[in-house]
């Protein structure tokens, strides 16, 4: 993952996570939506898929009209976040997904929404 301009990456990762009897492991993805995904509620949308599978990471618009993601969690639960992404909310219109997976860095504390 590359870091915008002002933000800095934790140079930590965290590749799993073990429990006794359970093992989590834990990844980093990037998304890159085009379509119909701004104006539609698609960042609050987003924000709440992501809530609910407690993931962390931040969205936001992109100068192109599309929506990019970077979501870290457990694969499981970025498996179905990605499903609801991919699907979007009434009144979008998901026209494509790009994804790149990588190993999560431990930057992000909670889902935010930005510009």
């Amino acid at each position: 993952m590359v870091a915008r301009t002002g933000e800095t990456r934790n140079p930590a990762i965290i590749a799993s996570l073990s429990f006794p009897g359970h093992s989590v492991m834990l990844e980093s993805r990037t998304y890159h939506i085009a379509g119909r995904v701004q104006g539609v509620g698609f960042r609050w949308f987003t924000h709440d898929a992501a809530s609910r599978e407690g993931l962390v990471g931040v969205v936001r618009n992109e100068p192109d009209g599309g929506v990019e993601v970077i979501v870290e969690g457990d694969r499981l639960a970025l498996d179905r976040f990605e499903g609801a992404i991919r699907r979007g909310p009434t009144g979008a219109r998901v026209d494509a997904v790009e994804r790149e997976i990588g190993p999560a860095s431990g930057y992000y504390a909670d889902f935010s929404i930005r510009g």
